[in-house]
């Protein structure tokens, strides 16, 4: 929500961005926990069901008449700018500004938040990986935004 708050976004796009965010990864409970909790690497089968989260997100939401509209939105914060990401490879053209900003929250999430496999990063490693992926797989104005957000010590 900050981060669209530095981009200018409007109440009711927050409102919606809020939402979608919250439940983008809904899809997860379709994903068996052995998974999502493996402290190794994800074999391809294994992957492929993981990736499988991002589908049963949107479809999980589309069948919500209230929720339907954010169902897209937050189905698609693995989608990359590049048209490489998942599940339906859009590119820059068809990936909404609030699903870029899911985007770059939940990748710097991952990355500063420990896993199975890894202990958390710093902010500026996780900042330094988020400047990596501009324009393939990350915003720039959400990057900017964020990282903002870091420097002034809104966002740990």
């Amino acid at each position: 929500d900050k981060i669209a708050e530095k981009l200018g976004m409007d109440d009711h796009r927050r409102r919606v961005l809020r939402r979608a965010a919250t439940l983008h990864d809904v899809g997860k409970l379709g994903v068996s926990s052995a998974i999502l909790e493996k402290p190794d690497k994800l074999d391809a089968e294994e992957w492929q069901v993981m990736q499988s989260h991002a589908v049963h997100t949107t479809d999980i939401l589309g069948q919500i008449g209230v929720m339907s509209d954010m169902a897209m939105i937050a189905g698609s914060h693995h989608e990359r700018l590049d048209g490489k990401g998942y599940p339906l490879g859009l590119d820059e053209r068809s990936i909404a500004m609030e699903s870029r900003i899911i985007t770059v929250a939940d990748i710097y999430d991952a990355l500063t938040t420990d896993r199975p496999y890894r202990s958390a990063m710093t902010s500026g490693k996780a900042m330094s990986i988020l400047h990596d992926e501009l324009d393939v797989a990350v915003d720039r104005q959400c990057y900017s935004a964020l990282q903002e957000l870091v420097e002034q010590g809104q966002v740990t």
